[in-house]
């Protein structure tokens, strides 16, 4: 399970139990990314997208928790970080296999992902085709 991934739904689990069994000092928080933030949150993701990025490295660009930046990054975009990240990471995919000479294991370890077949699993899920699929 990819590190962001996995840190998002441990802290959701941490939150949620807090939440439920008598943390009543958690605080909600009622506003969402102003767009300056979001605008360095995006520009974070895009210039680490290729390589691991970490929950709590994105929530500290914008000096938030990493509940506090699930819950106001949903919010804003309707997913969660790490659903955005691996749309990054696709939609450079996609530009790579239509428009050059790399081998897609290389486009695959270039855009983030483990493996070509890590690659193909997510482009089947996500748009419905593969990248071999894609290329021709």
């Amino acid at each position: 399970m990819p590190d962001l991934q996995l840190d998002s739904l441990l802290n959701l689990l941490g939150f949620h139990l807090l939440k439920q069994y008598g943390a009543r000092s958690v605080k909600q928080v009622s506003a969402g990314l102003s767009d300056r933030q979001f605008r360095r949150l995006r520009d974070y993701m895009s210039a680490n997208f290729a390589g691991t990025v970490k929950l709590d490295d994105i929530a500290s660009v914008v000096g938030l928790s990493s509940s506090q930046l699930l819950r106001t990054f949903r919010q804003r975009t309707g997913t969660s970080p790490h659903q955005y990240l691996t749309r990054m990471r696709l939609d450079h995919a996609r530009t790579l296999i239509l428009g050059g000479p790399m081998t897609l294991a290389e486009i695959a370890l270039t855009c983030g992902f483990s493996s070509q077949s890590h690659l193909t699993s997510v482009m089947r899920r996500e748009d419905g085709l593969t990248p071999g699929a894609l290329r021709a």
